[in-house]
């Protein structure tokens, strides 16, 4: 709800915008260019950052979040064309390009083994190895593609691994953000406390 001579009262859900709206609704006046509004999550409204009420810590708040949200799509538009592979033995030798070599070999004949489609010829444009050499579990790859398509067929065909002879033990995964990551997390603990949950009411 709003009033032409009064603060804007609707509710405290407000988001930082741009907008084609040529007129703030508390105080009527145009926008200027380089006005950076704020919408209302309530009543989809539109207002002078001065007219909302509204401290400077709080619209401080509102723009690290949409900073904060932009970031975050610009960074999984940047992975959309990487994958993350587990479980592949490293090369055991010293020279770089052997290694290279290797890795580029194995992740080749990893994805023709499950896109067995004759007009796709799926190739990584580069390979790197994630952390630190010489320890006993063998580091995770980033696959990195020419197009976010090129991922989505081969997480899609990705369970052909366990069909494998014999089945294969390696991991293929999205490369996900670290608020992915973190969501993911919670969806696991979430569905492990249910079952917890579940498993406890059956034994009673």
């Amino acid at each position: 709800m709003t009033n032409k001579d009064s603060h804007h009262t609707c509710g405290p859900i407000m988001t930082m915008t741009s907008t084609n709206t040529q007129n703030c609704s508390i105080c009527s006046i145009t926008f200027a260019e380089l006005d950076t509004p704020v919408k209302c999550d309530g009543c989809n409204l539109v207002f002078h950052t001065k007219c909302t009420s509204l401290s400077v810590s709080e619209l401080k708040c509102l723009s690290l979040k949409n900073q904060l949200i932009i970031n975050e799509i610009g960074e999984r538009n940047i992975r959309a064309s990487n994958l993350i592979l587990y479980n592949i033995t490293e090369s055991n030798s010293d020279n770089t390009t052997d290694r290279i070599t290797h890795d580029s070999n194995v992740v080749s004949n990893l994805i023709d083994s499950i896109i067995t489609s004759g007009d796709k010829n799926i190739r990584p444009i580069k390979l790197l190895r994630l952390g630190i050499r010489g320890h006993d579990k063998p580091r995770p790859i980033k696959a990195i593609l020419s197009l976010p398509a090129d991922v989505f067929e081969i997480l899609k065909s990705k369970k052909k691994l366990l069909s494998l002879n014999p089945p294969s033990n390696i991991g293929i995964s999205s490369d996900r953000t670290l608020n992915q990551k973190n969501y993911m997390k919670k969806l696991r603990e979430e569905l492990e406390s249910r079952r917890s949950s579940e498993g406890g009411a059956e034994t009673n």
